[in-house]
């Protein structure tokens, strides 16, 4: 279910498949293992003159390692843009049957969900969205 209205003048999107936080890469945070390091949203814009080939937008999230929760049941970390935006990502792994399952937010409304038997299929599902309208856009550098 999603509720993004995506950008104007396109409407194709990539899925963007992050790679896993891996406990080794840093013993700090070896509790974050396995969740995404980072998240990209994509959008496929076309091109501005007939010679032009088409850009990509992007949006990238990244971990707020204090938001990171834990229980029984589940384990839960939240992502939030590189620069202030009502939006974030709650990403949420339930541990007794191994699915994902990402949750896309404009304030507390819940504007996209996904879930996946497997970290592939979650993240794919969930990064198809795209950008909302009114969603900050990540320049090239990796800098908003």
């Amino acid at each position: 279910m999603s509720r993004i209205r995506p950008r104007s003048g396109g409407s194709d999107f990539i899925a963007c498949i992050p790679r896993q936080i891996r406990a080794e890469d840093n013993p700090r945070h070896a509790h974050l293992a396995d969740f995404p390091a980072n998240l990209v949203y994509s959008h496929i814009d076309p091109p501005r003159t007939a010679d032009a080939m088409p850009s990509v937008s992007g949006s990238v999230y990244v971990p707020d390692v204090s938001s990171y929760r834990e229980d029984d049941e589940t384990r839960e970390l939240r992502y939030l843009p590189r620069e202030e935006s009502p939006y974030s990502v709650r990403v949420v792994y339930e541990k007794a049957t191994g699915w994902w399952a990402v949750f896309k937010l404009r304030g507390t409304a819940i504007v996209a969900t996904s879930r996946g038997a497997d970290f592939r299929s979650a993240m794919t599902h969930a990064t198809l969205v795209g950008i909302a309208e009114d969603e900050p856009i990540t320049d090239d550098d990796g800098v908003s």
